[in-house]
């Protein structure tokens, strides 16, 4: 099955129930189809008359393309899709999703003119997006979307989301504020608009992991960039667990994303109604843009957005070394992870040729992504400072010091980033007799011997983060780091 989803809903037309064993006779079965990208939703209405005794799958036929069940929508029956034209086949297969009987005869009603409002999902292992196209109405105090479905072609069902681009993060999940959708016939308790918009709307949770620097960016304004560009700034913010201080300090970013004014949805009383409504904020990788899909924009044209937003006037390192020795900027640790050397590491790099400074990142942005941006060198040890590589300029020096047993964060959070943001990225890795950790467990310890293995048995983040991200500080081998700095040297004097 491809990576897609779709929605789907049962109806009982004519009594019986479905209760694992099997679906019974006349059951109708309400089917809403769509692929990724730009495949629009299809209603499709078709009768099961044949007895399915195991997982059923369903073939609708059509010219849209492939798509695959997204089962939280109506988790009561699994059912898989494959969109191919208009007659419908129903395959029952075994538990191995091999197929034992198929009826190709199932009749089948596939209205692509239906007015019932157009529904894609995006979801990922990232977040979960619902993309809604038609008459959309949204209660914000009492965290409710509603989707009027017409008589004809009548789809009852409802479930939950939330806005937030961490969705497997039960710690970050928890936070943010849950959404419950209804699509239900006008008939049913649909309320009325008090508020019209001709705009479309994006709704996210400002809550999370917000305010920490890397989870403003992977979380939140990357996502956010990535999901509103496609309407060129003539879009609605809908921020629920609004946080003003959040808001104020991205409100540069925020403004040159939308014209409109945000709307505090949580404490909307009124019914706003919106033709278009995307529900959640879409995300790929840490970090980072997927440019294969549309609207096809990249991580690099997202750090051009922000130099152009904060009026950043370096653009591409291109420093003449015989006539200026290039920058170099040390972020400092005062918590975890502390480079308890950083001063040393300093004497020796201004030793090589750079002009150091050595200082921890503030809070106010303006001015912190100019003070980046004049630089042609970062180094830090691994977290939330080296995000503010999104504000140097392109062909920068990424240097990021990997504590000892972090390698499998390293790349995923800032190796592909810095690479796909056009920087040169080293890395250093800490050997354990360059942290504070040595000595702290028995030598023949698993927190020494296999790092990896201690996060992926079933234990995870929980237990890996304490031990290698909030108790560990380094101290690295000056003559073995004097070779990542005349390599970083030649890079932005080559």
């Amino acid at each position: 099955m491809a990576a897609a989803m779709d929605s789907i809903g049962m109806e009982d037309g004519y009594g019986g129930d479905y209760s694992g064993g099997g679906l019974g006779f006349g059951w109708r079965v309400v089917m809403e189809a769509t692929g990724r990208g730009s495949t629009p939703l299809i209603p499709c209405f078709f009768d099961v008359s044949i007895l399915l005794q195991h997982k059923v799958l369903v073939l609708v036929t059509s010219s849209r393309g492939f798509v695959s069940i997204d089962d939280t929508i109506q988790p009561s029956i699994q059912l898989n899709a494959k969109v191919t034209g208009v007659q419908t086949s129903i395959i029952e297969v075994d538990e191995d999703g091999d197929a034992i009987r198929e009826d190709d005869k199932a009749p089948s009603q596939c209205n692509e003119g239906s007015v019932n409002p157009i529904l894609q999902n995006f979801t990922n292992s990232r977040s979960q997006v619902y993309e809604i196209n038609g008459d959309i109405r949204i209660h914000g105090n009492s965290s409710t979307i509603f989707i009027p479905s017409i008589p004809q072609h009548p789809i009852n069902f409802n479930w939950t989301t939330k806005p937030y681009a961490r969705l497997h993060d039960d710690i970050a999940m928890e936070r943010v504020r849950e959404f419950t959708i209804i699509h239900q016939t006008l008939e049913k308790v649909i309320p009325q608009c008090n508020r019209n918009f001709t705009y479309p709307a994006i709704i996210f949770s400002s809550r999370g992991y917000a305010g920490n620097n890397f989870h403003d960016y992977t979380d939140l304004l990357i996502p956010l960039y990535s999901t509103s560009q496609q309407f060129n700034k003539n879009v609605i913010f809908l921020v629920s667990d609004k946080s003003s201080w959040w808001i104020s300090k991205y409100r540069l970013i925020l403004q040159n994303l939308s014209n409109e004014t945000i709307i505090d949805i949580n404490n909307e009383k009124d019914v706003l109604c919106f033709p278009r409504m995307i529900v959640g904020l879409k995300a790929d990788k840490e970090l980072n843009i997927d440019s294969s899909e549309s609207p096809h924009i990249s991580t690099t044209d997202f750090t051009k957005f922000l130099r152009s937003t904060y009026s950043l006037d370096k653009e591409f390192v291109n420093t003449d070394c015989k006539k200026t020795r290039p920058r170099l900027l040390i972020i400092s640790r005062k918590g975890s992870r502390h480079l308890t050397n950083e001063d040393e590491i300093a004497n020796m790099s201004q030793r090589l040729g750079f002009e150091v400074v050595v200082r921890e990142i503030g809070w106010e942005v303006s001015k912190m992504s100019k003070f980046v941006n004049s630089f042609d060198v970062m180094i830090g040890v691994h977290g939330a400072g080296i995000t503010n590589m999104v504000f140097l300029p392109e062909n920068a020096v990424v240097i990021q010091i990997v504590p000892f047993g972090v390698d499998i964060v390293a790349k995923p959070y800032f190796e592909e980033p810095a690479k796909d943001m056009k920087l040169r990225y080293l890395e250093y890795k800490v050997s354990l007799n360059e942290s504070s950790l040595f000595g702290r467990y028995p030598p023949d310890s698993e927190v020494y011997k296999n790092p990896d293995g201690l996060y992926d048995k079933g234990k995870g983040w929980p237990v890996f983060r304490p031990i290698y991200m909030d108790n560990q500080d380094v101290n690295v081998d000056l003559n073995r780091f004097r070779n990542t700095l005349l390599k970083a040297l030649e890079l932005v004097c080559s």
